[in-house]
């Protein structure tokens, strides 16, 4: 088991080792020209340590809930409950991904100073352009929403009969 947590610890903590070491060569002398890179070096190192802390929680909830899910007895001849908590631990932990993946790359693009000032203008014209996506998007939307909600109360289940 340990060795599954060290295989899924390596790409962050090789994140945070690249950012480290840009972070410390300026102070070495090694590279005589650091200086002429300007703020660079400091804006990928911080989006290393970004990318590593948002991938370490990723993973670790990721880890959390299919170790919860390891735990669930499928074998009983009445796993109604394992199946319910199973399907709901998996809806959460993609949800989960998803949200901590989409937070640390907006996290990270925002230390990008152009992306910064794209993203400011777009702030700007998000009322009128998230009125019209919303008025789009609705029954997409509604679906999801009506997915989520059939997953998390189940009304309808395998084996039930209409009378």
């Amino acid at each position: 088991m340990r060795i599954r947590w060290m295989k899924r610890a390596r790409p962050p903590i090789l994140f945070a080792l690249i950012g480290a070491v840009i972070l410390t060569v300026p102070h070495t002398g090694l590279v005589p020209d650091w200086d002429k890179l300007g703020e660079w070096p400091d804006i990928i190192a911080s989006i290393c340590f970004i990318g590593a802390i948002g991938w370490t929680i990723g993973t670790l909830v990721d880890g959390l809930i299919k170790r919860r899910l390891a735990k669930l007895n499928f074998h009983e001849a009445d796993n109604l409950q394992a199946r319910k908590s199973a399907t709901r631990l998996d809806v959460v932990r993609r949800i989960w991904v998803v949200a901590v993946g989409v937070i640390s790359v907006a996290a990270a693009l925002t230390l990008i100073p152009g992306v910064k000032q794209f993203g400011v203008s777009l702030f700007a014209s998000a009322g009128i352009a998230g009125i019209a996506v919303g008025i789009a998007a609705r029954p997409m939307l509604s679906n999801l929403i009506a997915g989520l909600q059939i997953a998390f109360t189940q009304p309808i289940r395998l084996d039930d009969a209409v009378v």
